[in-house]
């Protein structure tokens, strides 16, 4: 089947959390293992059509960013997806907490309780509205770059079909290829650095919340440290242009 047959409709953001908070409870109480497995499946199978939907989703949204119906859809996502992490975070739960634990993990491996701890450290309720907000950020991020229509060689070109340029055997070529695509870059400069600052304070928020603490570096220090390192790369660019190398 191709991409474009493929069906799509919008999640029922409350069956699917329902199923999950069930799947969980079915994961708490089970006393064998083929119990705990029948919940695992209901899980697996509930996540599956969640992410798929949400996938089609979001690229038929990047594809085509003025297709006001997947814009919509990309949206409802965004604001329901913490929800639906919510009620996955009780299946979690049940999982790291349950009595069967060393033949689940024999079962399917131990890293899958590894990364289950480390989700469960990332997660709380109370950062749910800064999920939100920091899906709507990069939401609003990619929509800005798919966007991008850069008049070069004669064509009008995204900044994916402008990477070809960039790797071509000419270094004139290359360079008209960068100069255009900082081009676009410098033209939305405001719009980047809005989206990029708020998602900053937005991470800063969550960290804080969480009661994170990165090697000793408090979470605002840990907020300057992504952005010198956004600086870094500005300039190492801006040294390519002056001098030919980084």
């Amino acid at each position: 089947m191709k991409f474009c047959d493929m069906p799509y409709e919008r999640i029922d953001v409350k069956a699917a959390t329902e199923a999950l908070d069930a799947a969980a409870e079915r994961l708490s109480a089970a006393k064998t293992l083929e119990e705990a497995e029948e919940a695992f499946s209901e899980r697996e199978k509930i996540i599956s059509h969640v992410q798929t939907m949400s996938t089609i989703a979001y690229i038929r949204h990047t594809v085509n960013t003025l297709d006001e119906f997947y814009e919509k859809e990309n949206d409802f996502n965004d604001e329901n997806a913490p929800l639906i992490e919510q009620s996955e975070q009780k299946f979690t739960e049940a999982m790291l907490g349950s009595p069967l634990r060393a033949q689940l993990e024999e079962k399917y491996g131990k890293l899958m309780f590894v990364n289950a701890e480390l989700s469960r450290k990332c997660f709380s309720p109370e950062i749910i509205p800064d999920l939100q907000e920091e899906n709507k950020l990069s939401s609003e991020y990619q929509k800005l770059i798919a966007s991008a229509q850069i008049d070069f060689n004669g064509e009008k070109l995204s900044l994916s079909q402008l990477g070809a340029y960039k790797e071509n055997a000419e270094r004139d070529v290359r360079r008209a290829a960068y100069e255009a695509e900082s081009g676009f870059y410098m033209a939305h400069a405001d719009e980047l650095d809005r989206i990029f600052d708020s998602l900053v304070k937005c991470r800063t928020r969550i960290a804080k919340k969480l009661g994170y603490d990165v090697n000793g570096v408090s979470a605002k220090d840990f907020s300057l440290l992504i952005v010198n390192n956004y600086l870094r790369e500005c300039a190492a660019i801006t040294q390519y242009f002056c001098t030919g190398r980084i």
